[in-house]
Formats: C-alpha cells, structure tokens, sequence
C-alpha cells in the first residue's frame, strides 16, 4: 500500500513537472524570450552576406540592399498555436541591432520578393539563394488590416539612402533598438 502511494505521488509531481515544462514553452513570454536568443544567435554566426539572404538565416524576413552598399537583415519567426506568437530581429552591416514584436505573418516576405522582382531577378534565381517564391503577387503585403505592414509603409526601407535613415523608417514599423 505504502508503494503504490509513493508511485502515486511521484506520478503526480511527474505530470505537474510536464505541465509546467509545456506552460512555459508555450507562454508567449518563454516563446519570445527564447525565438529572440536564436534569432541573435543565428544572425551572428552568418557571415556574409549570402548567408544572410538564406531562408534559414531569415525565415519569414527580409534581406534590404541600401544604395550606399549597406543593409539590414531582419529575421522574422511566428509560431501558430491557438494564438499567434511573433519576433522580429534586425541586424545591420554597422553592427546595430533592433527588435519588433510587431505581426508582420508574410509581409516582409512578400516585401523581399517585390524588391527582387522589381531588381529583375527570376524566380528560378530566387531559388538558388534559397528564398522560395509562391506568388509573383504581393498580397498580405498590401493589406488594410491595421497590424500587417502594407507595402507601403516597407518600401521606404529599401529606399533609405543610408542606414541611419533605415534605422528611422525601421522604427516607423515598430522596430526599437534590441537591448543585449
């Protein structure tokens, strides 16, 4: 009698030790906390400019050419699972960082694949640095819903001059600087 209690309480701290294990892997806070170290973490061991450009790299992100040579990776992870967790990491060529927990689902994709259309290069060349094209149609990109980015407000990004006038349109997206 006295075992079969022991093997009751053990399986009870045993179920109690899982819950707590799937609360915080499933809370948006232990999400975030650990999709952002990973986020960091892969965009430092990239190390040139086509590692960046990598689905692997970026997810669902994007890579931003500046005119002046430039650029500004961002890494963006979501995860669905009854709510819709999100972090968005930046890194740029001078070394800054910045983060945004702001829902951007297929915008920054879908923005990378029009600055890409717009630099003329085909899907078949998308391909091989690793982005995987579904549309030739920038759609979620352009949409009205208040919380997605529309095209319109990434655009200016591609267009900065320089990085500090990216660093300005980043925070016009709700990019803030990523405190390490």
């Amino acid at each position: 009698m006295r075992v079969q209690k022991v093997i009751a309480i053990l399986v009870l701290l045993l179920v109690i030790l899982i819950g707590a294990v799937d609360f915080y892997y499933s809370t948006p806070g232990g999400w975030y906390s650990r999709t952002r170290a990973q986020s960091i973490r892969v965009l430092e061991t990239a190390r040139t400019t086509n590692d960046l450009q990598s689905y692997e790299v970026l997810q669902g992100g994007a890579f931003v050419p500046l005119s002046n040579g430039s650029w500004i990776a961002i890494r963006y992870v979501e995860r669905r699972s009854g709510a819709i967790y999100y972090c968005a990491i930046a890194r740029d060529s001078a070394g800054s960082w910045f983060e945004c927990d702001r829902l951007f689902d297929a915008s920054l994709s879908e923005f990378w694949w029009e600055l890409k259309m717009r630099q003329g290069m085909s899907a078949e060349e998308m391909r091989t640095i690793g982005i995987e094209p579904w549309t030739n149609v920038v759609t979620i990109g352009r949409t009205n819903s208040w919380h997605i980015p529309k095209l319109d407000e990434l655009i200016p990004l591609a267009l900065a001059p320089d990085l500090q006038s990216a660093h300005r349109e980043l925070a016009k997206i709700g990019f803030t600087e990523l405190q390490r």
